[in-house]
């Protein structure tokens, strides 16, 4: 090896070496979840007041609750706190509170249709809300939006093994299992989820 080389060599070595130890050893763990389609029902209106509690004024119970709980996280596993995630679902019979659903029979008004959340310091996030209905020919599902520092950054959905899975009806073609979720039953009529979001 010539001397231009290895002095070439050396100060590669060098600088790789200066470099911190985390920066070196930083590669993905974990892979992102699938995109998925937004749908047609997005919610419409004024969206200042989203709880997370989208039974919060819960007068009847009409069907099975669902407390959805999860993580967001990079994909090199670290947890993304202040992460707000945008959710709107079906309620028990399948309906959307949107005007272009056009499904028969009156929306709950002690439901909310949809809410928001923002992830702790640990990457967290949790919502209480009901497991929602299938309608054909779709199964089971959930929509939600992430945003990181005010940027979207996903739109995707969450499908439930015990209630059909994906079924080959998520938008993406690959990794369909990352939007399925298992449901547990915690009490009577009350089921408990754990997600991880993977950005």
């Amino acid at each position: 090896m010539k001397r231009r080389d290895f002095v070439k060599t050396g100060i590669a070595a060098g600088a790789m070496t200066a470099l911190p130890q985390s920066v070196l050893a930083r590669e993905a763990v974990a892979t992102r979840t699938p995109r998925d389609a937004e749908g047609p029902f997005y919610p419409l209106g004024n969206r200042d007041n989203d709880s997370a509690d989208l039974l919060l004024n819960m007068q009847t119970q009409r069907g099975d609750i669902l407390l959805l709980k999860g993580t967001v996280i990079d994909i090199y596993g670290q947890p993304v706190s202040g992460a707000t995630l945008d959710l709107w679902q079906t309620d028990p019979e399948g309906r959307y509170l949107h005007p272009d659903d056009t499904s028969p029979g009156a929306r709950h008004t002690d439901f909310a249709y949809w809410g928001k959340a923002v992830t702790g310091q640990d990457g967290t996030y949790a919502f209480r809300t009901y497991v929602p209905g299938a309608y054909a020919p779709r199964p089971a599902h959930i929509h939600y939006k992430v945003f990181r520092d005010g940027r979207h950054v996903l739109t995707s959905q969450i499908y439930f093994r015990e209630l059909g899975g994906t079924k080959g009806h998520s938008f993406s073609t690959r990794d369909q299992d990352l939007l399925e979720a298992s449901l547990t039953q915690v009490g009577e009529g009350t089921f408990e989820t754990d997600f991880q979001i993977v950005i």
